[in-house]
């Protein structure tokens, strides 16, 4: 459908071209050295496995594939950093994408780390990993 395919252009351009630059700019380095086409490359793979007719019906608002394709944008471009001789580039990387990406419509929660959280399929809004893991008793 053309008006998904629009959504999801947008989305590219406003989230992974600009946190390419920034990690290109600050010199972040991933655990084992990742090309910028590997990562588009497993954000396409994640967003076909999660922008399933259950998780965005056709028809569905912009912010269902938002919260999607940020979900899956924070795991393909971020997943590979980690935490090494003092510095938590999992952290830094939470922390830039929640500051650049304060006003888009889709807003990770303070707490943690935004891979603490994954999208609920009944609200499309980001929640935490707790929320779905039972009490170990």
């Amino acid at each position: 459908d053309q008006k998904v395919a629009t959504t999801l252009e947008q989305l590219f351009d406003q989230y992974v071209a600009p946190t390419l630059d920034h990690m290109r700019r600050e010199k972040w380095n991933h655990v084992t050295p990742l090309m910028d086409f590997a990562m588009v490359q497993t954000l396409c793979k994640l967003l076909e496995g999660l922008l399933t007719k259950e998780n965005a019906p056709p028809g569905s608002d912009k912010e269902v594939y938002e919260a999607y394709f940020q979900y899956a944008a924070i795991w393909a471009l971020g997943g590979g950093f980690n935490v090494e001789k003092g510095s938590d580039m999992r952290k830094v990387f939470s922390d830039y994408w929640r500051s650049e990406f304060a006003k888009s419509a889709v807003r990770f929660p303070d707490e943690g780390l935004v891979f603490d959280y994954y999208i609920n399929p009944v609200d499309k809004r980001p929640a935490h990993w707790n929320d779905r893991i039972q009490e170990y008793t």
